[in-house]
C-alpha cells in the first residue's frame, strides 16, 4: 500500500520555510559555538604562556621622581628589603612588559646609526633577579646611578646579524649621547602584548628616571607585608600618595578586550542554542501534526516506535549537516582573521568544528526524539478516524 503525503502546498510551503529557518538558525550556533571555543582556547594559551620572565607576586610601588625624593630612595630600598616576606626589589622605569615602551636610536661597535631602533628598559642591578630574568652570555648590571654600561636581548642581536651571543660582550653601544660595552645579553621576553613581536631591547641603569620599585614577594606572607610596605612608604615619602599594583594583574589587562569578546560569545551561544531548540521543537511538532496519518499507518503496518524515531530524525540530522557545511567557511574567515591579530596564537584545527557539530546533533536528537516519541506513542485509531 502506497504512503502519500497529503500535505497542502500552502502547508508545504510553511514546512519548507520553518526548515530554512532551522538551518540558518543552527548556522549561526555552529558560527558562534566554533568562535567561541577558539577564543578560549586562545585566552588560555595566553594565560598559560611564558612571557620569559616572572610575573607572580611582583608588586609595582610608584615611586617619586622629583630631586629631593631622589636622595631617599636607596634608604627606601634597604628598608623594604628588612620586611618579612621580600625576597628581592629592584628600582626600574617599567616592567620588562608594560604599556611604557620607548624607543630610541643607537649605535653599535659604529659611529653610524643602526637602521632599527632599540626599546630601553632602565633597571638597577637587582632587576634581573627580581623579575626573573635569564641570562645567555655575560652578566648582569653592576651597580650604578647612570648609563655605563649595557644588557641586551637576542632580538636585538638578530637584527644586528650577531649569532653567537658571546661575541656581543664587549661591544660598544652608544644612545643618548651616551658610550657603553655590552657586558650581558637575556633570553627574548616578550616586551609587549602578545599581539605583538617581540622589541630588541637594551637595558641599562639611570636612577633619574626610576619610576617603580618592583618588589617580589612571598606568597604566603602577601598581605601583612603590603601593610608593612605601605607603612614604610607613607613615612619616607610623607607627602606622595602609595600606589600599587601587581605585574600579573597589570598584564591580564591587555586582553580585557578579548575577555568581554569570550564572555559575550558564550551568551550569544546560549541564546541561539535556546532559540535554535524552540524552533526545532515546533517544526518538527508542525511535521509531526502533518504526517499523523502516515505515522498511525506505518504503525499499522508493523513500524515500531524506534523505527519512527529514526525516521523523523534522519531528516533533521541532514538538515544539521548542512547547516555545519554553511557555518564552518564563515567560521574559519572570522576566527582565522580574529587569529591574525595575535603574534602568538593557537594552531586552528578541526576539533572546534566538529565540536560544533556534534553539540548540534546532540540538541537535534535530543529535541525530535522527546517530541517524535509522543507521536509515535499516539493512539493510532484516533488519528485515522479523523482522515
Amino acid at each position: 500500500m502506497a504512503i502519500k503525503n497529503r500535505v497542502s502546498t500552502a502547508n508545504a510551503g510553511g514546512v519548507g520555510l520553518r526548515k530554512t529557518l532551522v538551518v540558518v538558525q543552527f548556522a549561526i550556533t555552529a558560527v558562534l559555538i566554533v568562535s567561541t571555543l577558539v577564543i578560549i582556547k586562545q585566552m588560555s594559551y595566553i594565560r598559560d604562556k611564558s612571557l620569559g620572565f616572572d610575573t607572580q607576586s611582583i608588586a609595582m610601588i610608584s615611586v617619586p621622581m622629583d630631586s629631593v625624593s631622589q636622595l631617599r630612595l636607596n634608604t627606601f630600598k634597604s628598608q623594604i628589603l628588612g620586611h618579612k616576606g621580600v625576597k628581592s626589589v629592584a628600582y626600574n622605569s617599567a616592567a620588562p612588559s608594560s604599556q611604557n615602551n620607548n624607543e630610541t636610536s643607537f649605535s653599535y661597535n659604529s659611529s653610524k646609526n643602526a637602521d632599527f631602533q632599540v626599546n630601553t628598559k632602565l633597571g638597577d642591578e637587582a632587576y634581573f633577579n627580581t623579575f626573573g630574568l635569564s641570562l645567555l652570555a655575560g652578566r648582569v648590571l653592576s651597580k650604578s646611578d647612570t648609563i655605563k654600561e649595557f644588557v641586551v636581548n637576542e632580538t636585538l642581536l638578530k637584527k644586528l646579524n650577531v649569532k653567537n651571543p658571546n661575541e656581543a660582550i664587549g661591544k660598544i653601544i652608544s644612545l643618548w649621547g651616551v658610550k657603553g660595552p655590552i657586558v650581558g645579553v637575556v633570553k627574548d621576553f616578550n616586551n609587549y602584548s602578545l599581539h605583538d613581536g617581540i622589541a630588541p631591547i637594551a637595558i641599562f641603569s639611570r636612577k633619574k628616571n626610576y619610576a617603580y620599585l618592583a618588589i617580589k614577594l612571598e606568597s604566603k606572607e602577601l598581605v601583612g607585608t603590603l601593610k608593612e610596605i605601605e607603612k614604610t612608604f607613607n613615612t619616607t615619602f610623607p607627602d606622595y600618595v602609595y600606589d600599587v599594583n601587581f605585574l600579573d594583574d597589570e598584564i591580564t589587562k591587555y586582553y580585557t578586550t578579548e575577555r568581554i569578546m569570550g564572555a559575550l560569545f558564550k551568551v550569544f551561544a546560549g541564546v541561539v542554542i535556546f532559540i535554535s531548540f524552540i524552533g526545532l521543537f515546533g517544526l518538527i511538532s508542525f511535521i509531526a501534526t502533518q504526517r499523523t496519518r502516515e505515522i498511525a499507518i506505518r504503525k499499522v503496518l508493523g513500524a515500531s516506535n524506534l523505527e519512527l524515531i529514526k525516521m523523523l530524525n534522519s531528516s533533521f540530522l541532514w538538515m544539521v549537516l548542512i547547516a555545519n557545511m554553511l557555518a564552518w567557511p564563515v567560521a574559519y574567515i572570522f576566527i582565522n582573521q580574529w587569529l591574525a591579530s595575535f603574534q602568538y596564537k593557537i594552531d586552528l584545527s578541526i576539533w572546534p568544528f566538529v565540536l560544533a557539530m556534534l553539540i548540534s546533533m546532540a540538541i537535534t536528537l535530543i529535541t525530535v526524539t522527546l517530541r517524535s516519541y509522543r507521536a509515535a506513542k499516539a493512539n493510532t485509531i484516533d488519528a485515522l478516524k479523523y482522515e
